[in-house]
């Protein structure tokens, strides 16, 4: 079985440093990394691997240090290639267009007879990737998956939601996107991170994927800020404390709380 794992270099969102003045984000303050559902993607992926055999593709466009130490990163965890399509602002790639790339890399390097993927990427979370490469692929969709088995023949998917648990069932070709609770990714050997560093990274021009690229501009990221109204009820004795109250109560009944 081939599997194909298009992954994604984000910020790291637990440690985003604020500039004061502004309530922007220090973007060379923060560490990058392989987005969480995108590993736990990559380990699905090896799971079946392991099990039934096959190999193990990773995908990702970008050109920096980071970008090439995440495919290395992908490389200690077992897969078997990397490809890295070479673009030097990925990050302003409208998502239609990223999905566009992996289709076309799809077509010239597939067939594959799975897509696993992350559900979402730690810095957008817009969860809109996959549904478009699904429509592009025409192939099934299996989204937001918590636990994922395959039988051999059979991928069997289930998905926690607000109103209740889906379980999907379909057999290969189709897309697969996992959420973080899907797994606990491995954590490679000092052997498997030495063997690593001696794999190649197969490097790709972009211009041979897609024909013109698109900007999606990020107009301004800010800290949310909950304004507090900062109201205080001071209780001197016991004979104000029903005066509190009223107090309290009428505050809570402008807001619409109670």
């Amino acid at each position: 079985m081939k599997i194909l794992v298009p992954i994604k270099l984000s910020l790291d969102t637990s440690q985003i440093k604020f500039d004061e003045s502004t309530g922007e984000p220090i973007y060379e303050a923060i560490p990058k990394k392989i987005s969480d559902a995108d590993k736990c993607a990559i380990e699905e992926a090896l799971k079946i691997k392991d099990k039934y055999q096959g190999a193990v593709t990773v995908v990702t466009i970008g050109s920096t240090k980071d970008h090439y130490r995440m495919l290395r990163d992908a490389y200690a965890m077992g897969v078997d290639e990397t490809y890295l399509i070479k673009y030097d602002s990925p990050e302003y790639i409208p998502a239609n267009q990223v999905a566009n790339i992996i289709k076309s890399f799809f077509e010239k390097h597939g067939p594959y007879d799975v897509i696993l993927m992350g559900q979402w990427s730690n810095d957008t979370h817009s969860s809109s990737l996959q549904g478009m490469l699904s429509s592009l692929l025409n192939y099934p969709l299996m989204p937001n998956v918590d636990k994922l088995d395959f039988d051999g023949t059979f991928f069997i998917g289930s998905s926690n939601m607000e109103d209740g648990t889906y379980t999907f069932k379909a057999k290969p070709p189709l897309i697969i996107s996992v959420s973080t609770e899907a797994n606990l990714p491995r954590i490679p050997t000092l052997k498997d991170i030495l063997r690593a560093k001696k794999m190649p990274i197969n490097e790709l021009n972009i211009s041979d994927y897609i024909e013109s690229i698109g900007k999606l501009d990020i107009v301004k990221v800010s800290r949310y800020v909950v304004e507090r109204l900062r109201n205080i009820i001071k209780i001197e004795s016991e004979d104000d404390v029903a005066k509190a109250i009223d107090m309290i109560v009428n505050v809570l009944k402008g807001e619409g709380l109670i």
